[in-house]
């Protein structure tokens, strides 16, 4: 038999008709993305392959790769490999409930029957029953399983054999949303929809259309078109584009009346789909709005923002430099500056203090006139930068807030502390001390303390731990002599259980007027419906003196600081 160094002619030809296992065994794909390793896999098993499973990238396969394997030797050498026969590993899974449900509005349970890990495809692709006696017990829920994985065999002996009735499997819940048909699209299992579709199944809706355009089914939207009266929405010609199906876009303008959403254009624009947006305008005319070119400058789209300013008319608002500010896009900071009008708010200066973008604060302050506030420097020293404090003291006038060293100690800044304290006349309240005790953040909370020499804050966040029932802050603060630890005994008091990581003030404190919070509004200054743009503190001049009962939640989360839009 001859060898493959025998044929070295035919290599070329051979190379440029094999698969994607061969092709990476000969150093033809040097760095194979996640698809093109789930094809490698599937060469792997497909082919039954006697070699070295350790020189193949490493990657789970998922339960449409599984299904390629047709041999028991491949399925218990997978079982073994990927760790099915270790009772110690976890694998994922898909529940499944054995019962069914007509539509998606029927009362739903949430519960779970049959547990079906990934390796399960191959009996159930196969229809090796002495795998799935487990499964078998629940008939109903294997056959949505059956369904979801595309088994269409297994899914006919479940009706032929089990009493499954095809005709009652309707709204998926879990572990996927949608009808049975509408899944089966998804996955572009073409046989699978003209089995129910055959078997009088009306589970079925726009989605499956929808669904299948987006995802690049061309022979499932065509059989859905010819064969079933659900249709689609515009969704379907949206997607379709948006994904580069072009093929797909030409037969659902010509079949379909459809036609393409208000927001196709702006979508677009704002996943920075340029050729999309390009073919939109040029062969669709399409419509589009400011949301168009504001997204495209929030998420640093430079060559849609161009595009849009120097093809389009609908121009723009202040949420696009906002955004792009934000975002850190000088460019598009610097383009928007120079071609367009719109301008910003002070909201890009404080943003761009918060996220720590020296550049575009530089460039704001050097040729733009809307200012910051205080929040500036009181969120850029909650997040440590020094820079950015510095440059703000030292060339702009609106100052911070106590909240500036509060939340600086709190995150444990002591360099940002101490330099506030030098060069700053604004102060701390009883919360930085606190906090610094409840972060553990010693050094900050032993200096804080140094400069509460008349040691009234002291005292108040003694207070505020005991009422927090805050074991943790308590502890550092008697230790360190608080005034007002003294003399309690921490063993007889009342501590909760959980650490405590907020603050919650009343009419009581005695500097109430001092709280502020960053308020957990899950807002953006893109996506507001009144096109107004939003300072994420109510756009309330004074909002900052009006909120002394209110929390101090989870202070560094995306959804607690106006700084961070997205």
């Amino acid at each position: 038999m001859p060898q493959w160094e025998d044929i070295k002619d035919l290599h070329h030809t051979i190379i440029n008709m094999a698969g994607p296992l061969t092709l990476y065994l000969n150093g033809k794909i040097a760095h194979p993305d996640w698809d093109t390793i789930q094809n490698i896999w599937g060469d792997v098993f497909q082919c039954d392959w006697e070699g070295d499973w350790n020189t193949i990238p490493i990657e789970y396969p998922t339960p449409r790769t599984y299904r390629r394997i047709r041999t028991n030797r491949t399925y218990e050498k997978c079982k073994e490999y990927f760790g099915y026969n270790d009772p110690s590993r976890q694998h994922s899974i898909s529940s499944y409930t054995d019962r069914y449900y007509v539509d998606e509005h029927e009362n739903y349970l949430y519960e779970s029957d049959i547990n079906v890990t990934y390796i399960l495809s191959v009996p159930m692709e196969n229809v090796w029953l002495d795998e799935l006696q487990d499964l078998l017990r629940f008939p109903v829920a294997l056959a949505h399983a059956a369904v979801a994985g595309g088994h269409i065999q297994l899914l006919k002996h479940l009706v032929a054999e089990c009493g499954v009735d095809v005709l009652r499997i309707g709204y998926f819940h879990s572990p996927h949303l949608g009808y049975a048909m509408d899944i089966a699209a998804y996955y572009g299992d073409l046989d699978m929809i003209k089995f129910l579709h055959d078997s009088g199944s009306q589970a079925c809706s726009t989605g499956a259309m929808d669904v299948a355009a987006r995802e690049g089914h061309f022979e499932v939207v065509k059989w859905l078109h010819e064969n079933r009266t659900e249709g689609c929405t515009s969704a379907a010609l949206d997607d379709a584009i948006n994904h580069g199906h072009i093929h797909i876009a030409k037969y659902l303008e010509k079949h379909r009346s459809e036609g393409i959403s208000a927001n196709a254009m702006d979508e677009a624009a704002k996943y920075g789909r340029f050729d999309t947006v390009v073919f939109l305008n040029e062969q669709r005319h399409a419509k589009c709005t400011t949301e168009a070119l504001d997204n495209a400058a929030a998420y640093g789209h430079f060559d849609i923002v161009k595009y849009l300013h120097e093809n389009r008319s609908e121009g723009c608002t202040t949420r696009a430099m906002n955004g792009a500010v934000c975002n850190g896009c000088l460019d598009v900071v610097e383009f928007l500056h120079y071609n367009r009008t719109e301008g910003c708010t002070n909201f890009s200066i404080d943003s761009a203090a918060r996220n720590g973008h020296l550049d575009i604060l530089k460039f704001l302050h050097q040729h733009r006139t809307e200012g910051g506030t205080t929040k500036a420097i009181d969120r850029a020293a909650h997040r440590g930068q020094i820079a950015i404090v510095q440059f703000l003291h030292e060339n702009r006038h609106e100052g911070c807030t106590t909240r500036a060293i509060d939340w600086a100690a709190s995150a444990g800044h002591l360099d940002m502390v101490q330099y506030l304290l030098i060069h700053r006349t604004e102060g701390f309240t009883f919360r930085g001390i606190y906090w610094a005790a409840n972060g553990g953040h010693d050094e900050v909370l032993r200096y804080l303390l140094e400069n509460d020499l008349a040691q009234i804050r002291s005292k108040q966040a003694v207070e505020r731990a005991i009422r927090d029932k805050n074991r943790e802050a308590f502890v550092k603060l008697q230790a360190l002599e608080c005034r007002g630890s003294e003399g309690k005994d921490i063993d007889k008091m009342i501590w909760s259980d959980e650490n405590v990581h907020y603050d919650e003030d009343d009419s009581n404190d005695d500097e109430n007027d001092d709280m502020d919070v960053e308020e957990g509004e899950n807002t953006t200054a893109i996506a507001n419906e009144n096109n107004e743009d939003v300072d994420m503190e109510n756009d309330d001049e004074n909002n900052e003196d009006n909120n002394s009962d209110t929390s101090y939640w989870d202070w560094d989360s995306d959804y607690s600081t106006e700084g961070c839009m997205f």
